[in-house]
């Protein structure tokens, strides 16, 4: 397994300095697509020749395609090259292959989280995060990991770290779990939060950061007490004993009850009903048991918050990219207005299917175009005033 350092060095062997070959790593490995606007802050400099001479360097070699937005609005590059990906040891990352249009916003959420936090070094792959975990808390089980189970019966397997937080250390070898929220949905903030709640209390310090586009920004107080409320708020264990008795009336669908027994159910219904956190609980209880109410139960986390051994922040992102849809060719010819491109790229939004080009390139060659479709350009290039 190669460390950051051992890929940029390979990177940088292409022909790249060694802050455009650290730049490099961190797209291939966060995504495969970035912004001119993403290396000037990367790279600490302003907008200008360093930035667009980079970029018109990847694209030169073949090493990336640029994709003009809609609206005209910028211009994003996804960078595909095998031998990029060969000089970090992927030479089959997913990375390589055409994005759909509801990752791109993603994506680049989360190359934009990396670059924010430049003191840490990034684990990427699932085998690096488990070997970090079996370093910090050799006893912890690693089906207690964050993990959703995918299929049923005995085929049924668990994908650990299924959700898009991000987990690296600082200097100092503290852990950091960077989630890059894209959902203003309450309940999937809890989801997330619930997965890693076994994680965060075995371990013996950590920092949990919540990085927020700006349309979220109203949404930050929230985030922080959903988070309170999830992990740190312990349940009584009266509380944890009517609920445990519930579930099993729900999972049995038992009848007979007396009178008592029904007026307890129907208010323990009422109950999960109108509180979130119970019904994140419920789904959690059906798949892994008892063992779901563990953290509800414990207080090492409120212990870990109260003595500063753990952090929980919100973050807002500097910039958004919502107005980033890649819905207009890789085409470079030009001709098409800009306000004709407006009117013709809404119509031709309406008509895109949800995947770009659901073809994926062949392992040994390149495609010649990603993130594209056939119909022309949208638009005047009009990148740098932009970006």
């Amino acid at each position: 397994m190669m460390t950051f350092e051992e890929r940029a060095a390979a990177v940088a062997q292409l022909g790249f300095t060694e802050r455009q070959a650290r730049f490099l790593v961190h797209v291939m490995l966060f995504g495969g697509l970035c912004l001119p606007r993403q290396y000037a802050r990367f790279n600490g400099r302003a907008y200008g020749h360093v930035v667009t001479e980079f970029f018109a360097k990847l694209v030169r070699r073949r090493h990336a395609t640029p994709c003009r937005c809609l609206h005209n609005r910028g211009r994003l590059y996804h960078v595909h090259d095998r031998r990029l990906y060969a000089a970090i040891g992927e030479p089959r990352h997913p990375h390589r292959r055409p994005v759909s249009v509801r990752q791109v916003v993603e994506r680049l959420m989360r190359l934009g989280s990396v670059i924010i936090n430049p003191n840490l070094r990034w684990f990427v792959s699932e085998a690096e995060k488990v070997a970090f975990v079996r370093r910090m808390a050799p006893s912890f089980p690693l089906e207690r990991l964050p993990h959703v189970r995918v299929g049923s019966g005995p085929s049924a397997r668990l994908k650990l770290f299924p959700d898009d937080v991000l987990m690296g250390v600082d200097e100092a070898h503290r852990p950091w779990f960077v989630y890059v929220v894209t959902s203003p949905v309450e309940e999937d903030w809890r989801e997330v939060f619930s997965r890693h709640g076994d994680l965060l209390a075995a371990l013996p310090q950590w920092t949990f950061r919540a990085c927020i586009p700006p349309e979220l920004t109203p949404q930050m107080a929230r985030i922080h007490l959903v988070f309170r409320n999830e992990l740190a708020e312990p349940l009584s264990a009266s509380t944890v004993a009517d609920l445990k008795w519930h579930f099993e009336q729900l999972r049995s669908r038992a009848g007979g009850r007396t009178r008592r027994e029904e007026d307890r159910f129907q208010q323990g219904q009422v109950q999960l009903m109108v509180t979130p956190r119970f019904r994140v609980l419920h789904r959690r209880w059906l798949v892994e048991g008892d063992a779901a109410f563990e953290v509800p139960l414990s207080h090492v986390i409120v212990e870990h918050l109260g003595n500063y051994t753990a952090q929980e922040q919100c973050f807002r992102l500097p910039v958004s990219y919502r107005h980033l849809s890649p819905l207009v060719s890789l085409d470079q010819k030009q001709g098409v207005g800009v306000e004709d491109g407006v009117t013709q790229g809404d119509r031709r939004a309406k008509r895109l299917a949800h995947v770009l080009d659901p073809r994926q390139p062949p392992d040994g060659d390149d495609p010649p175009s990603q993130l594209e479709d056939s119909k022309p350009t949208i638009g005047v290039d009009n990148a740098q005033a932009t970006q």
